[in-house]
């Protein structure tokens, strides 16, 4: 894929086989890695468990030539108080992918801080004021949220993206 790429599932495509979302980028942003990345998104009430069940499967799955340069991201619109720490254990294997990222709610939220537009969208499509700053508790977990996971992540990419090229232009 050429540099640049972001692709997010969406609606009814959440369930075709293959990774959630691949994105190519050019520089890293806090949030997208740079390089190759391929994500894996969820909303199941047990983000550790997801999480693993999905690592485990696309490890063995994906040939040893894509995990040696990708970097593994697992999302989830839960709260997940372990999310960072269940990263850096695979990462610390050493063997499987380039890098292993984990992001969960609080990391979404403030994602979306940083994205006035994104979040303005998404305050809509979820019936909330769109000032407010992080949605009130128990917002990221409606049912409606699963399938709305994937375009909000394709969303936060694309415009991590457009960012980092902005602020490198900058700097030539």
């Amino acid at each position: 894929m050429p540099p640049g790429v972001i692709r997010m599932s969406a609606a009814e495509a959440v369930h075709e086989p293959g990774f959630d979302g691949w994105v190519e980028a050019e520089q890293a942003s806090t949030y997208v890695p740079a390089g190759r990345s391929v994500w894996e998104l969820g909303a199941e009430g047990r983000p550790s468990r997801k999480a693993t069940e999905n690592y485990d499967k696309r490890t063995e799955k994906t040939e040893e030539e894509l995990r040696k340069t990708a970097t593994y991201v697992a999302v989830t619109s839960r709260r997940w108080p372990g999310a960072h720490a269940w990263a850096a254990k695979r990462r610390g294997n050493g063997n499987d992918w380039a890098d292993v990222r984990a992001l969960n709610a609080e990391d979404l939220a403030t994602w979306l801080e940083c994205c006035p537009s994104v979040n303005g969208w998404l305050g809509a499509e979820m019936d909330r004021d769109p000032r407010l700053r992080r949605p009130p508790r128990g917002r990221w977990e409606p049912r409606r949220l699963r399938l709305r996971l994937f375009d909000v992540a394709g969303r936060l990419a694309h415009h991590a993206h457009r960012l980092t090229r902005r602020l490198a232009a900058g700097f030539r």
